[in-house]
């Protein structure tokens, strides 16, 4: 038997096959052609997704690791240069940063480029005013504060150690010896 094919780019012989072979050989490209055929059409089921950049408004530097949040539950976050991907639709968009003021974003307002504004911590003068004592006059009269002129209380680790009556590795093996050879010399 002799079978013409044509795989595309030439023509091909196939000269006295069994008949199994041929099949499988057909089932072959059955089968090459199936797999794309599912890889096209998983390509096409990916939701689409659209790339944003977040940035800082005053250094225009990207801001990394933002949380990145289109729906409740599902949550994104940015890369080192900023970027985060996000679904095509959704109804609000909600990014925050530790060190940045959440910024809450209806559909349309959303475009490539958002920017955060750095959060205030700093705070300029703080006057505090006290109906009570001092704290340095509370200090002494509740408790009594070091005086410097007087040494301190100086208590060595060895003296510590006796007070628990810890025996250092030396002082047991001595004991231990002094013992053995007084039961030497009650025999």
């Amino acid at each position: 038997m002799l079978f013409f094919t044509n795989s595309g780019k030439q023509n091909v012989l196939l000269c006295i096959l069994p008949l199994s072979l041929h099949h499988i050989l057909m089932n072959l490209d059955m089968l090459r052609y199936c797999l794309i055929l599912l890889t096209v059409m998983g390509c096409l089921s990916v939701k689409a997704q659209r790339r944003i950049l977040v940035l800082d408004v005053e250094t225009r530097e990207p801001v990394g690791r933002a949380a990145v949040v289109p729906y409740p539950g599902v949550r994104t976050q940015t890369d080192s240069m900023g970027v985060a991907s996000i679904p095509e639709k959704f109804d609000s968009l909600h990014v925050s940063h530790v060190r940045y003021a959440t910024e809450m974003l209806k559909f349309e307002e959303v475009r490539d480029t958002i920017f955060l504004f750095a959060k205030e911590n700093m705070i300029d003068e703080v006057t505090v005013i006290s109906q009570q004592e001092s704290i340095k006059d509370y200090l002494k009269s509740h408790r009594q504060l070091p005086n410097p002129a007087e040494p301190a209380l100086r208590i060595g680790v060895d003296k510590i150690l006796k007070f628990f009556k810890y025996k250092s590795r030396r002082e047991r093996k001595r004991e231990r010896t002094k013992r053995l050879l007084e039961e030497y010399d009650e025999k």
